[in-house]
């Protein structure tokens, strides 16, 4: 991967990047390419030449970019499946187009390495369920916190349900995308 690097000061505008006298911004180049400046760091897809690289990391970023504020999480790994779907025919596609005196080389050994590593990540997705992403109902809640007390009134009662309805919504939903973060690509 290609290193960056940052300059604190720009000494002259670079209309074509947004970066002005003064701006603080961040340059790259790759060996047989121009140079790249950003008044942002560049993000590890922005780093490789590699196409499949790049579409790798342009994954792992969407991925770590979810929140638990996301609503409808289900669509958003359905389109990170999709494109992991997408990228593991390639490989196979690839490998299978190569001559036959190849189908043993390390190319086609690095092919099916990423093949089998992207559908392993496709399997851990599709294992998530994402059932537990939405409200936990009243009677889960009033399950965990018990009857209510002799001496608390009805609106402190339903204040302390739906309290804890939403520490257990956070929670459903911290667990979840913890779960959706540890899948990664492991592998070149």
């Amino acid at each position: 991967m290609t290193r960056y690097h940052k300059i604190e000061h720009a000494r002259k505008d670079y209309p074509n990047s947004g970066i002005k006298k003064g701006d603080t911004y961040y340059w790259w180049a790759f060996r047989y390419g121009g140079k790249h400046l950003s008044l942002t760091p560049p993000k590890p897809s922005q780093l490789t030449q590699s196409e499949f690289l790049g579409s790798i990391y342009g994954i792992q970023e969407t991925i770590e970019s979810l929140t638990t504020e996301d609503d409808d999480i289900q669509s958003q790994i359905d389109d990170i499946v999709s494109e992991l779907e997408t990228l593991r025919d390639e490989q196979e596609e690839k490998k299978s187009n190569m001559p036959d005196s190849l189908q043993e080389s390390p190319t086609a050994e690095l092919l099916q390495e990423r093949y089998d590593n992207l559908d392993t990540m496709i399997s851990g997705f599709n294992d998530i369920n994402t059932d537990d992403w939405e409200e936990p109902d009243d009677e889960d809640v009033k399950e965990d916190l018990g009857d209510k007390d002799d001496e608390e009134t009805k609106e402190a009662y339903d204040e302390r349900i739906a309290e804890r309805k939403e520490e257990m919504r956070q929670e459903r939903r911290d667990a979840i995308l913890e779960e959706i973060q540890g899948i990664s690509y492991e592998g070149s």
